[in-house]
């Protein structure tokens, strides 16, 4: 078990973002083992705590939420393809009990992440570079999935290795570059993904990051750091190969253009203003079916019928915000398939798992290990929550798999450090 434990670490980020397939088949490896340890096992039997209630029951209660939207509204084919990913949710538990049992060791969660940022990195470069002479030049990296979330899922991972620093410190002295790497590689893949909705994240992380790692460095150095930092993202910008300046001109025009258009002629049907067109579209949607909403698998109906009845325009191009099946929103898109309670239910998904972060973070009583692994939790809860702003990564299977994997690993790394007890509470974040 702890070999595979150390497989699962080291290879599933990999998997996300690189590789095709394994992710998935991880999960359901790690599920059956944890199906084992249950009906054998070889640790004492642990009660849970209050916190770990907490937890199951902001996974169970939007999954409960949306089984009951689907059989109130209808189970056609992709109302139940949707429902499943939200079933699917609930995998998180037994993988949760999987490394809640089996020790998880801090070194192959920060060498797992610290690998799947820099692979992803050279993988997204080597992309750009091998089609940048090619006609019809895309300009995206975008491994082994989609750009958005190869771009979104490598930029998180170096952030989540960085909450790891004083572990690496603690290894040895020049360790501590080895995070640093990580994130400027996730950071790097990010922009040659090209996803915009990943770089809106990046300050709220950034300033979570800063609020709970206290490193003591010389004004100098500060101002060295700031100097690198600030001369790297001009550079970015400036070079064509990376599209930043392109996409965030393009961006700023096509939002003001938006903003300035007449109702019945809006300029542009783009990736940003299509997305103001569903989200327009799913508000009517949802005032009239507030309470269980339309059902997963029916959002492009009702929007259609929108269109036919003339309360939502068609794009210049034609575009329906129907064309798609979710509006590219997951708070949204949970709003308008199940209703109010659908929206609590996950707000309550990210908001408690980050509220036990939060608190271990803080706590005195924590573990350094504790800290750290809460720290890279809450970074996965505000990450995912801002990403699902552009996106309905719940929606997505290999998305919904990454936020599974690591939330369980990071709430039973919190569990099990805290267990040990403070064994080396010294230089933690408090």
């Amino acid at each position: 078990m702890s070999l595979m434990t150390v497989i699962y670490l080291l290879l599933f980020p990999l998997s996300s973002t690189v590789l095709p397939v394994i992710s998935g088949a991880m999960i359901t490896l790690i599920v059956l083992s944890s199906i084992l340890l249950y009906l054998f096992p070889f640790k004492g039997v642990r009660h849970y705590n209050h916190e770990e209630r907490l937890f199951y029951f902001s996974v169970s209660f939007i999954v409960v939420v949306a089984v009951l939207a689907t059989a109130f509204s209808g189970m056609d084919y992709t109302g139940m393809k949707k429902l499943g990913k939200f079933v699917y949710l609930l995998m998180v538990i037994p993988v949760y009990f999987y490394f809640r049992t089996v020790r998880v060791n801090p070194a192959w969660v920060w060498y797992g992440l610290t690998a799947g940022a820099v692979i992803s990195m050279l993988v997204g470069l080597y992309e750009v570079s091998y089609e940048l002479f090619k006609p019809g030049y895309p300009g995206r990296a975008k491994g082994a999935t989609h750009p958005i979330i190869f771009g979104d899922l490598a930029l998180l991972m170096g952030v989540m290795s960085l909450a790891g620093w004083k572990w690496f410190r603690q290894q040895a002295h020049w360790q501590v570059i080895l995070p640093v790497i990580a994130v400027c590689s996730g950071v790097l893949a990010s922009i040659l993904s090209q996803s915009r909705g990943g770089w809106v994240a990046i300050p709220f992380l950034l300033l979570i990051l800063f609020k709970f790692i206290r490193i003591k460095f010389s004004p100098l150095k500060i101002l060295l750091s700031v100097f690198v930092i600030v001369v790297s993202l001009i550079s970015l910008y400036h070079i064509p190969q990376t599209g930043l300046k392109n996409k965030t001109s393009i961006t700023i025009s096509n939002i003001q253009k938006y903003i300035d258009a007449d109702e019945k002629y809006i300029a542009g049907a783009t990736s940003v203003t299509s997305r103001f067109e569903m989200w327009k579209a799913s508000w009517g949607v949802f005032l009239d079916n507030p309470v269980l909403g339309v059902g997963w698998g029916n959002y492009q109906d009702y929007v259609k019928e929108q269109v036919t009845q003339g309360k939502r325009n068609l794009l210049p191009n034609h575009f329906d915000p129907g064309d798609f099946d979710h509006p590219h929103n997951q708070f949204v898109s949970v709003m308008v398939s199940g209703g109010i309670f659908a929206l609590v239910a996950i707000i309550m998904l990210f908001f408690i798992p980050a509220r036990i972060f939060y608190k271990t973070c803080q706590s005195q009583e924590r573990s350094l290990d504790a800290q750290q692994m809460a720290l890279a939790g809450l970074l996965l809860m505000v990450g995912f929550a801002i990403f699902n702003l552009s996106e309905s990564f719940l929606e997505r299977s290999r998305t919904v798999t990454f936020f599974i994997f690591y939330l369980a690993v990071f709430m039973a790394g919190i569990r099990e450090f805290s267990a040990e007890g403070a064994s080396h509470k010294s230089d933690g974040y408090n």
